[in-house]
This record gives structure tokens, sequence and C-alpha cells, in this order.
């Protein structure tokens, strides 16, 4: 899941030195404990208990025996409320909510058969698995129905108190209602505040190029008003203009830029998005008129933020847009013989002159998609075909899982087994490396924890421990779950113990059984990825895969171009997120490398990657029309795939090096 305002500009950081070969397990460890550079989510965490002890109010009025399920699905959701704008968190908590429904259900329903329970959950594992390929929103959707169904089949007691299968499944629906009101009472004074965030982030001159993307599939993904994403599109293509002229050299970075993100080296950009293709590309001093510009232009992109800051209609909202520099730009690398040069100025013009038509209303464009069956149809597909990484880690979950299940109700739910069992789920990820690192998180965690609890427990008296102490604990713990999944885990188990045990005076015993089991799941999750299918780090077939990707896209943009009629929007949405898949596979890949040299080398390759699948989904999204616009007659849109498609070809044609 995404943060709710993923706007702010940033730059990558230098790749750090290659470590030595001796020590890179040992650097791996200090890696896993270590904290990312994430911020504490202290909202993501209040949300989720408001939502939670809202639910469980609900609960209660419904039917006290079903309350514990009605308030884990409200807690649980509460995350997605602080993770996403209100339209879209509303969509993702029905859709998610018909699955944990499913769950509930079939968690109470098969608690006694041992091999029903195992296959569920083998099927669930598997399909959440495949789901977290989906960019932006599978995450969401892979992990809660198995962690749903797990609490159900190993605490159908005492969370159900012997209540039919439709009770349940009705106060399942019943914990939905309370972070969807949560999400709507946080935004119903202000309803688009958040897309109107976005849209005028993709106006701020310095925002990575994966920002952006996210930023589009964000306010597509919450139905955003047409206009809104229609400027966005704008003004991202108004930054990737910008970003190829100083690649160029044609115009020079601010003061205030440390450096240009995504970039490449000016000797390989040698054409601009989606004009054609220059015979030669060699760097070139920025001239005053082309500077005069490029200020315009970023005068333009403030007065555009400025005028989408108060809140109220999308549109109209007067702004002017001062675009004649931009063309006498345009004319002067006309004259100079500049063709590319001449044809970025003149779409970053038209991008500014298509924006302010639409914030002043006198331009509407149409809106094409419907997000909730984007959504639906992304996961449909990632299930029919799933990536073949994805496929071997839904085995694995699958199989860990299944057998997990099946091993707790043969054992009477016994509560090592269980414990164990919440480990795998926890622990076990989309790759080997991950797993390992996983694994490290939680059981240093555990371990300090428990500990924490025993000490604390022999001085404080448990009505101190219990609730406040254990309250605040799991309220600290969820705010760390972003930013260091150790500490999160420590403060978890700290909590568990103290809850469990400080009532019965049992701590030191709940306290070591809880350790043993989790590094015996951690154990266990850890053998699962290395023996079964296992996932390795492979950049180079990650990168083919990107490659055919982007030119699978170029080609559905291509076909639509040519016939309309010929291929859906859906489908060219799909190869969309196949490409956004593909890239975010290679991500994660590269940062899998031990070798720093290697992986830095991939990276800056990625980058360029990156570039072209940003070029394609704006353009393509000009040139398909998910949004009309009024684009120059002048410029050619056959002309701007042909030469994505030889930016693309160039990449392919080399491999990463590391550097000397």
């Amino acid at each position: 899941m995404t943060a709710k305002d993923p706007s702010q500009p940033g730059a990558a950081a230098p790749a750090p030195a290659a470590p030595p070969a001796h020590r890179s397990l040992l650097a791996r460890m200090r890696t896993a404990i270590s904290s990312s550079e994430s911020p504490l989510n202290w909202t993501g965490a209040g949300l989720m208990v408001v939502s939670g002890a809202a639910a469980a109010g609900l609960g209660e009025l419904y039917d006290h025996r079903t309350m514990p399920v009605t308030a884990i699905i409200g807690l649980v959701l509460g995350l997605v409320v602080a993770s996403a704008p209100m339209f879209m968190a509303i969509r993702l908590i029905l859709l998610n909510g018909v699955l944990l429904v499913a769950a509930s259900a079939l968690g109470v329903g098969v608690a006694d058969n041992a091999l029903a329970a195992g296959l569920v959950m083998a099927v669930l594992a598997f399909i959440g698995a495949v789901w977290t390929a989906v960019p932006v929103v599978g995450a969401v959707f892979s992990g809660l129905p198995v962690l749903v169904f797990l609490l159900l089949v190993a605490k159908a007691q005492e969370f159900t108190s012997g209540a039919a299968t439709l009770i349940v499944a009705i106060a399942a629906a019943i914990g939905l209602v309370a972070p969807i009101a949560l999400a709507v009472l946080l935004s119903i004074a202000d309803p688009r505040k958040i897309d109107r965030k976005l849209v005028a982030s993709a106006w701020t001159p310095g925002l990575p190029a994966a920002q952006r993307t996210l930023s589009l599939q964000v306010l597509l993904l919450d139905g955003a008003p047409a206009p809104l994403i229609y400027i966005t599109t704008q003004g991202v293509l108004g930054l990737v203009c910008r970003e190829w002229l100083l690649r160029r050299g044609l115009i020079a970075a601010d003061d205030s830029e440390e450096s240009t993100p995504a970039s490449e080296p000016a000797s390989e950009a040698a054409s601009g998005p989606g004009i054609a293709k220059a015979a030669d590309a060699p760097a070139q001093v920025p001239s005053a008129q082309g500077q005069a510009a490029a200020k315009a232009a970023e005068a333009n992109g403030a007065a555009v933020r400025t005028a989408l800051a108060p809140r109220g209609k999308a549109v109209p909202r007067p702004v002017t847009l001062d675009t004649a520099p931009l063309a006498e730009a345009a004319e002067a690398a006309q004259k100079a013989g500049n063709a590319a040069a001449r044809g970025t100025w003149q779409l970053w013009a038209s991008s500014q002159e298509g924006a302010a038509a639409a914030l002043n209303g006198k331009f509407v464009p149409r809106l094409l998609i419907r997000p909730a069956l984007t959504i639906v149809l992304a996961l449909i597909r990632s299930v029919l075909r799933p990536d073949v990484s994805a496929f071997r880690y839904g085995v694995q979950r699958a199989l860990a899982l299944g057998v997990a299940i099946f091993a707790l109700v043969m054992s009477h739910g016994n509560e090592n087994v269980f414990w164990v069992t919440l480990t795998l789920v926890s622990v076990l990820q989309t790759n080997m490396p991950q797993t390992l690192v996983k694994t490290v998180q939680r059981v240093a965690g555990t371990l300090v924890g428990v500990v924490l609890a025993i000490a604390l427990s022999l001085v404080l008296p448990t009505a101190v421990l219990v609730p406040w102490l254990a309250g605040a604990a799991i309220l600290v713990g969820l705010a760390f779950q972003r930013r260091n999944y150790a500490v999160m885990s420590g403060l978890i188990a700290f909590a568990i113990v103290l809850l469990f045990g400080a009532p019965t005076n049992k701590v030191l015993e709940f306290a070591g059984m809880r350790a043993m089991d989790v590094a015996i799941g951690g154990v266990l999750a850890a053998v699962v990825a290395r023996i079964v299918l296992p996932v390795h780090a492979n950049p180079a077939v990650r990168r083919e895969q990107a490659i055919e990707a982007l030119r699978s896209l170029q080609a559905a943009i291509q076909q639509r171009l040519a016939d309309p009629a010929g291929i859906s929007i859906e489908k060219v949405l799909g190869r969309q997120a196949n490409s956004s898949t593909a890239l975010a596979n290679l991500d994660a890949t590269v940062e899998e490398l031990s070798d720093r040299r290697v992986a830095a080398a991939y990276q800056k390759d990625t980058a360029q990657l990156r570039i072209c699948n940003e070029e394609l989904f704006v353009v393509g999204a000009v040139v398909v029309r998910l949004v009309s616009n009024p684009a120059p007659e002048d410029l050619t849109m056959d002309d701007a795939m042909k030469a994505i498609g030889e930016q693309i070809d160039q990449l392919a044609a080399k491999s990463p090096a590391p550097a000397a």
C-alpha cells in the first residue's frame, strides 16, 4: 500500500561501496535490524486502534459472541484508511471486505476439518502470494484474508463462542462499517484534498519518476475527476520534457536541485519524450532563451499548484499561464535545426496550455476508467497469468501454510502450533533473501521483547502492565511497522506476553514458549524458502522481463492509435500494469544483490527504463485518450511511439556493467 500523500520530491542516494565478500552476511544481518528512512506511522497506528475500537462497539451491539471478529476486521482495515485517499480507501475496504467475510465464514466452517482447512489455506495463501505482484494495491489483498482465516480456525471458540457461520459472516461484514465511516469522517470536509495534492506534486520539479507514475495510478484508482487526472498527465508530461532538456544540457538545473531525478548521461539521451530522434546528441550550453522559457514554465507550475490549493470543486479554478516563452524556445530550436528540442519545447508548451484550459473550465476531458473494475481485473489477471517468481512464492506459501493449518487443526488448536503458523505467515517473503532478513528481524525483536516483559513483570504491578503498558506497546509497535520490523516485532511480543501471561502470573512460561515458537517458525520459513522452488535474485532475467513488458505496452498503444476499436482501454491498462510490475520486480531484485557495484549499475539502468515507462504512460495516455487531450496538430504520435521504441531498443542492446 502506498503512503497517503506520495508527493514529496527527492533524489536517490548514491550506492554504498561494495563490502568484502566474507562480511556480506554480517552486513545483511545488521541491515536487517536497522531502521529504514520511513517515518513513524503514528497516523496509521492511531486509525487502526480507533477503527478497531469502533468496530468492537458495533460488534457488541450486534452480537457480543462475535464481537472479536468485528473488532479484528475493523482493526486491520483501519490501516487502509491512513494509506489511501477517501474514495480509493472505500473501494479497497469494500473489495477486501468481500474476501475477509468469506475468509471468516470459511474459517469457522472448516475449523474442525483438518484436510478442508489445509486446502482452503493453501488456496488463500497461493492467491495472496500471486497478488503481491499487483502494483499499488496488491499488498492490501495478499495477506489479510490469510491472517483472518488463521485466527478463525485457531480461535473459533474464543472469537465466536460457537455462533453459526452466517452470524459470523454478518459480524465480519459489520466490521467494514467502522473503517468506511472513519474514511468518510476524515475527508468529508474536503474529499479531494489528497487528490489535489497529488496533482500539484506532478507540477513540482524534482519529483522522482516512480512517484509521478504512482500519483497517476492512485488518482485513477481513487476515481478522481477527469480534469484532475488530465491536469496531472499534463504536469507529468511537462516534467518529462523538462528532464529531457536538462539531460541534454539545453537548460540548467535550479540551485535548489541537487540532481536530476532518474537522470542519465547526456550522450545517451538522443530523443525527446515522444519526439523524433536527433541524428547526434552532443551536450549543449543552456541558452538565455531556454533558461527564460524554463523559468516561465516553473512559474506556471507554481501558479497551477496555487490554484489547486483551496478546497472546492475540481474546476473551474481561474489561472493564467504564460506559454509564449516556451513557444519562442521551440521556434529557436527549429531555426537551429534541432527537431528533437523543438518538439520537446512544443510538447511542454502544449501540456501547460491544456492544463490551463482544463483548470479554467474551457476544456472538459472524458474519463474512461472504472476504478473498481480496474482493481478486480488486475487481481484476476494476476491469478490467471501469474509472474513466474510470484507463482513459485505462491507454491511456497501454499505448501507451508496449508501443512501448518492441517497440523494446527489436528492438534486441536495447540498454542505452540498456532504461534509457529503465525510466524510463518509473517516472515515467509517473496524470495529467500527477504525471508532470511524478515526472520532475523522477527526473532531478534521477539527475544528482546520477551526479555523486557519478564524484567518489567518482576518490578511493576499487573494493573500497570495490563492494559496500560501493553496497550502503549501495541500502539508504538504499529507506528514502527514501516520504520523497523524488528522493533515492531519486539513491542508486539512484549505486549502479547503481558496480556496473556501477567493476569495468570505465568509471564516467564508464556515468554519462553513464544520465543521458542517464533524461532521454530522462522527456521521453518527459511527452510521452505531454501528448498521449495527457491526464488533467487536474477536481475538479468528481471531486466529482460521489464524490457519485454515495455515493448508490449508500446505495441498496445500503437495498436490503439491505429485502430481504437482494435484494443480496449482495459487491455492497454493491463499492459501498463504489467510494465509497472516488471519494473517493481526488477527494483526488488536489485535491492537483494550483495555486490553493491553491480547493484549500482542496475539501479542506473533501471532509472533509464523508468524514463521509457513514464513516457509511455504519459504520452500513451494522450494517444489512447484515457483522458482527452488537445495535442498540437503538428506533433505526430506515430513518431512519438517510434522514438520511445528506439530508446527501449538502445537499452536492450547493452547490459548494465559496474563501474571500474
